[in-house]
């Protein structure tokens, strides 16, 4: 996937509560791995998010889910984000038109 400007994409779907994006062990920087946003996310997500929880359904859920912190308010921003989660994500992005 070529790196573009976020602007260039508009973010579609909606979350799947799977919590990968929530599992340190799971993301893998990629090839976009020097981005100040992915490093601020992986630095906050070092390690399984102490935050998750899982319901009865074993559907994800963030305990401080009204006062998150603001990279996972807004996760993903760009195609590239998706890398993180190895593109299991619920969300995609579509160029705009």
């Amino acid at each position: 996937m070529s790196k573009k400007k976020q602007s260039d994409w508009v973010r579609q779907g909606k979350c799947r509560r799977c919590g990968i994006c929530c599992k340190g062990d799971k993301l893998t920087p990629g090839p976009f791995a020097d981005d100040k946003y992915v490093q601020e996310f992986i630095r906050i997500i070092g390690a399984d998010c102490h935050h998750l929880v899982y319901n009865s359904k074993k559907q994800a859920a963030c305990s401080i889910y009204k006062n998150r912190y603001t990279e996972c308010q807004v996760f993903p921003t760009k195609p590239e984000d998706l890398e993180l989660v190895n593109a299991l994500c619920g969300f995609y992005f579509v160029k705009k038109t």
